[in-house]
């Protein structure tokens, strides 16, 4: 793909490929997240689940990215990305559906709905690893960062609307004709992106040799590559300490701080605009001080500002007003980190492992998360919910160490230069 005159966001939104993506991206998260309350929802409230059978349909919802997520990167590379996007989705519409038609037949019962919870788990990794892979085959590398701001802005935009619609609609329409709704966004986003151009696989040749030998291939050029292979560890260690922190967090706000639950939602809440503003700078940051520069700027950002979470002592206003501030200044670091750093990955990774590349990163990623929301756990047992909170952020700013280490510091402001 050739460049073009002209500012890259500008020409992004000129493009109806992208258009047609992003419409179909936004439209499944909204769907995701609408789901994502409206699903546990009909376990609690149509089905009188305890609170132990919550936590395994989360769990079967989660479990894929561990079990799926490799084997989704060969079939990503295989096929082309854009059919398993629309095949994600499809497959996401039909199992949402079954619900309130299953409910309706008193056919519904837990089990039933763990097994379609780990089966729109499966899809829904499917789905991820397809859009990291099929961005970089539609626009030019130069428009990366623009495109995945625009993306992560529309997530960010279905994780506040997303959960709140979804809880309306169960008040409104009960549980399981709630999750019908998320049937429908599904069939927006499988519309929207049926009419985006097709791009063919992410590769000239189609990878070669069984599955197994296939996912080693994808790990050696994530383990070959300096970058690729320090975001890989970054992104493991990171959520590791970051699942932690998440699950000593919500025990600090509630009964270290007493804050009531309002005011937890106002804290955690504050989190959703953060990340709004954090994909809006995530393109032009890069393009004022470089992609290397800014990698660093805004690990220590994110991670050393939640280290003020710690010292908050109190329940009264300034503590929330605290509170509320740090979140924001989180969101937004951490997002365009997150952000600057899929970029790179995308252009360093040859087109043809694009799928694989995508899929080891998100397994090292998600695979830590269980052990570090157990560690989370245990350590606010043992020496108290605020002293576990700082641990577990301090080794989330670990991770400042070995990206100022690598090589990653010195990727200026051009990544026509970046070699694959």
């Amino acid at each position: 793909m050739t460049a073009v005159n002209g500012d890259p966001a500008t020409r992004l939104w000129g493009q109806p490929g992208f258009r047609n993506l992003w419409i179909g991206l936004t439209a499944s998260e909204f769907g995701s997240q609408l789901t994502r309350v409206a699903v546990p929802l009909v376990a609690v409230l149509a089905l009188n689940a305890s609170s132990e059978q919550v936590g395994l349909l989360a769990a079967a919802t989660q479990l894929p990215y561990i079990l799926v997520a490799l084997v989704a990167g060969v079939f990503v590379d295989r096929l082309s990305p854009r059919r398993m996007l629309i095949g994600a989705d499809l497959g996401r519409l039909v199992l949402l559906a079954v619900i309130p038609l299953m409910y309706a037949t008193d056919l519904l019962g837990i089990g039933w709905l763990y097994v379609i919870a780990f089966a729109t788990g499966t899809c829904t990794v499917l789905f991820d690893v397809a859009s990291q892979a099929n961005l970089p085959l539609i626009v030019h590398r130069d428009q990366l960062a623009s495109g995945n701001g625009a993306m992560e802005a529309s997530r960010s935009a279905s994780t506040i609307a997303g959960p709140a619609a979804g809880g309306a609609l169960v008040q409104v329409f009960t549980a399981p004709l709630a999750v019908a709704a998320g049937a429908v966004a599904y069939l927006v986003s499988v519309i929207a992106v049926w009419r985006t151009p097709t791009a063919g696989r992410t590769g000239g040749q189609p990878p070669t040799g069984g599955v197994i030998r296939q996912i080693r291939e994808g790990i050696r050029v994530v383990f070959g590559n300096e970058v690729l292979r320090i975001m890989a560890i970054v992104a493991g260690v990171y959520n590791l300490f970051f699942a932690g922190y998440q699950t000593v967090n919500l025990l600090f706000l509630t009964r270290e701080l007493n804050l009531s639950a309002s005011a937890v939602g106002i804290v955690l809440g504050a989190l959703g605009p953060g990340l709004l503003v954090g994909a809006s700078v995530a393109a032009w940051l890069p393009r004022r001080i470089g992609y290397g520069p800014t990698i660093l700027l805004t690990a220590i950002g994110a991670n050393g500002v939640v280290q003020v979470m710690s010292l908050v002592h109190g329940n009264g206003v300034p503590s929330v007003v605290a509170l509320v501030a740090v979140n924001l200044a989180f969101g937004g670091f951490g997002l365009s980190h997150a952000i600057v750093m899929r970029t790179i990955r995308q252009v360093m990774t040859p087109n043809e492992f694009q799928g694989r590349v995508a899929a080891t990163n998100r397994f090292f990623a998600q695979g830590a998360t269980p052990i570090g929301a157990l560690l989370g756990g245990v350590l606010g047992g043992l020496i108290g919910f605020r002293s576990a909170q700082f641990v577990m952020t301090l080794g989330m700013l670990s991770v400042v160490v070995p990206l100022a280490l690598s090589s990653l510091p010195r990727i200026g402001k051009d990544l026509s230069q970046v070699e694959t």
